[in-house]
């Protein structure tokens, strides 16, 4: 009998054992998969808030300004990453009849000296300030405003937002302030819920630049995800596809 009885203690010690791994085991994994979890949210969080720092310039409104910024950022992030090829980044500038560049590549940049607040064109280094300083006819871009203009050229003054290059204009509620857009005005307030709205022009003291980049292209990493390309052209400030209407009139 009392054989049978430590027979019984020594399975149940077993079972209650194995039990007890089995837990553990568990307990492991779990904490495994929370930790690869952790990590995979980290670095999509990461990835998301480099892109940011570019994907901010992926719009038709750059300024010359807004294109010193993104080439110098550019250059900080391939100095800052020694210029690892999985992970580095161009900025390419179309301006009339010249390309400038912020090359991805180690070697380009080496040879050319670049430095930050440089440019490459044709392979040379230069001021990125000279982008914005030299004449229009200067850097070969014909039919677009005064020849004599340069790209820094800017309005500042009282600046009236009458509506956005999509035809869709501000609307105020009479009673409770609140403004929302739209092609025609809302049956009702969606804050409030009352039915009178009307059109606003909201005037603003402002600096607003005669000539503006559209970002043409952006190119990502098949592999890592990240920005490793954008492409710059030059548009021009009109009053008709302009995001700001301003009586230029009173600037020019």
């Amino acid at each position: 009998m009392e054989n049978a009885v430590k027979a019984l203690l020594i399975a149940a010690t077993t079972l209650l054992g194995v039990l007890l791994l089995s837990i553990m085991v568990y307990m492991f994994r779990v904490g495994a998969s929370v930790d690869e979890q952790y990590e995979q949210n980290q670095s999509s969080l990461q990835l998301e808030l480099y892109n940011s720092n570019f994907e901010v310039y992926n719009t038709q409104y750059n300024s010359i300004m807004d294109l010193i910024t993104v080439c110098n950022l550019a250059y900080s992030k391939n100095i800052e990453n020694n210029y690892d090829n999985r992970i580095g980044i161009s900025i390419n500038i179309k301006l009339g009849s010249k390309s400038f560049q912020i090359p991805s590549d180690k070697s380009v940049a080496e040879s050319a000296g670049l430095q930050k607040n440089q440019i490459l064109l044709n392979g040379s280094a230069i001021s990125i300030y000279n982008l914005a300083d030299t004449p229009l006819k200067d850097l070969g871009i014909l039919g677009v405003g005064d020849s004599n203009d340069k790209l820094s050229k800017s309005y500042t003054g009282t600046v009236t937002y009458k509506k956005n290059k999509y035809g869709e204009r501000i609307w105020e509620c009479a009673n409770c302030g609140r403004t929302t857009m739209g092609l025609n005005a809302p049956d009702k307030c969606y804050i409030c819920e009352k039915k009178v709205l009307s059109a606003k022009e909201i005037t603003n003291s402002a600096t607003v630049y005669k000539y503006i980049f559209n970002c043409s292209k952006v190119e990502y990493d098949d592999k890592t995800g990240r920005v490793i390309s954008m492409n710059f052209e030059l548009n021009k400030v009109t009053d008709s596809d302009s995001i700001l209407y301003w009586n230029s009139s009173k600037y020019e």
